[in-house]
This record gives structure tokens, sequence and C-alpha cells, in this order.
């Protein structure tokens, strides 16, 4: 989410270029906060007292409560700040409500763009060693909510399509299902005698596994210097798309209409047909129904050139 409010930021700084303005928010994001510029101040902590703490020291003129906690209005209301916090119960797109949150304040701008940000990029430590032969690779972003997710069945069938070298990024939690896919398509001594057939059939897919293994600044050039990137509702991907790489997303249990990737054309993969499709603005761990067919109906229907 904080992606998304990063648009806002940049529009206030742009309407109040004296203001002070400060992040609170914890460890985990610090990467990515380090591309956005227009922050005077950061601070990372671990739970909710913190951030009372800090209101109560600081007490600012205005809060915007990103991600809508219940107690950061009281506080709001006892140190006597302007408290603000995005409507999400419409069909706008996160960031164009982050937009109009401060719309009143003269700070909106017409359009929500993450063109301003500078991710940074790093080589990972693995690239000698895994980069592919060819420099015509895809990307594919495994991480995000579980019912954002490939299957390993849809997984294999979309790495089948691809039919190229293919990075898989991921967090820790992607790691099985990674190494599962990874095995699937290992050329090795077993394979031999269908080597030829497979060879005749055109197949190329080579599977090389990074999740786990990189820090955001690190998966980041393995998408910046990749051909095609494929992904679900997730901030790699989203990042991606500011690099106008040509884009292939795929959604379970959230809906574009609300986070489809800014700042670059993309390709649609959803299930439409299904009444209970969208069933959450965030990502679920779990199908509320239990099919999970979101993901397993998904059409893979796209071309790209060898």
């Amino acid at each position: 989410m904080l992606l998304w409010a990063m648009p806002m930021i940049n529009s206030l700084r742009g309407h109040f270029p004296n203001a002070h303005i400060t992040i609170i928010t914890s460890g985990k994001n610090e990467e990515l906060l380090s591309s956005c510029r227009e922050m005077d101040h950061y601070h990372f902590v671990d739970g909710c007292w913190q951030i009372i703490q800090l209101l109560w020291r600081k007490k600012p003129d205005f809060i915007i409560d990103i991600e809508k906690r219940s107690y950061i209005r009281i506080i709001s209301n006892l140190i006597r700040s302007q408290y603000l916090k995005p409507d999400f119960k419409n069909k706008k797109h996160f960031a164009d409500n982050f937009i109009e949150l401060v719309r009143n304040l003269g700070a909106a701008t017409e359009f929500a763009s993450l063109s301003h940000l500078d991710f940074k990029d790093s080589e990972p430590r693995s690239f000698k060693s895994n980069a592919p032969a060819s420099k015509d690779y895809a990307v594919l972003i495994l991480g995000g909510k579980k019912c954002n997710q490939l299957t390993f069945e849809k997984g294999v069938e979309l790495l089948d399509r691809i039919n190229k070298p293919v990075i898989l990024l991921g967090g820790k939690s992607e790691i099985e299902l990674a190494e599962r896919l990874t095995e699937f398509f290992k050329r090795s001594e077993n394979s031999d005698p269908f080597e030829e057939g497979l060879n005749a059939l055109g197949k190329k897919t080579v599977v090389i596994n990074e999740c786990g293994q990189n820090t955001l600044s690190e998966s980041i050039f393995w998408v910046k210097n990749s051909s095609y990137v494929f992904g679900g509702d997730t901030l790699l991907t989203h990042i991606a798309a500011s690099f106008k790489k040509p884009l292939f997303t795929f959604w379970g249990s959230t809906s574009p209409i609300k986070s489809y990737p800014i700042d670059t054309y993309f390709h649609l993969f959803e299930n439409q047909k299904l009444e209970c499709h969208p069933c959450s603005s965030l990502g679920r761990d779990r199908c509320p129904k239990g099919h999970f067919k979101c993901i397993k109906k998904l059409n893979f229907d796209f071309y790209i050139p060898e």
C-alpha cells in the first residue's frame, strides 16, 4: 500500500516545497523508501506504541493514515492534528484515492504516476553464476498473497508457454514452489532420451531459481535487465511497470480495477466469469470458497517472439 501513496507524497512536495514530510513505517519498507526523494525524514518502528510516542512528541499539523489504523485517529484528536485517511470503498485505483485525499489541501495532481521514483538496482551476488546465457530472458514474480500466487500446475503451464530462460523471483515463502518448478524443467541425464523430441517441439524453457536470495534492489536488477516480466499483484510487479517492460499480469483474489500497474501498458490474465472474484482488495491467504478457481482457471493466452 505504501507504494500507492508515493504519488500523493510527490504531489504534496510539489505544492508545499517547504513542508516537512515525515513517514512512519516498518523497517521492511526501508529499501522501497530509498527511492523516494520527497521525504525529509523516516522513522522505522516495530509497533503501535512507538508510533504513538512519535506522534505525541512531534505533534504534526496533518496526519495521513495510509493503513487506516483506528488508534491513529484517537491520537490525532488528542494532539489536535488534522486527520486524513483514504476512502477505498469506491472503485478508484488506490493511488488515485490517495491523490483525492489531498485535493482539499490544494495538492492534487491530474493523475497518479511512479515516474518520479528512483528505484535503485544492484547486481545480485549470484549474477555471474546464474545469469542466462542469452540476455533475452523473462522474469516470473512468484511473491504476494497466497490467493494471488500461481499453483504448481499453472506455473508449469505459464513457464512452458513463455519458452525462454526465466528467472524466478520471490521471498522465502516461495522457495518451495520455485524449487519444484525448477526441478520440473531441469535438463539432466534422465532427460537425455527426450532431448531430441523437446528440441523438435521447440521447447526452450530454462528456469533459474532466485527466490529468497535477493534484496529488493537485486530483484529490481533482474527485472530491469529482462525482456519480459510476468507477475501477480505484488510490489515488484508494480515497480516493473515503471521500467516500461512488456508486462504480463495475473490476478487471483484481487482486481486490477484498484491496483492495475500504472505508467505502462500491460497484458491481463483474469478470470472475470467468477461471481466471487474479486474477493479482496488487498489479497487473501486462503480462498473463502475453497476452490481457488480465480487462479486455477486462468487462460494464458499470449505470444512473445522467439
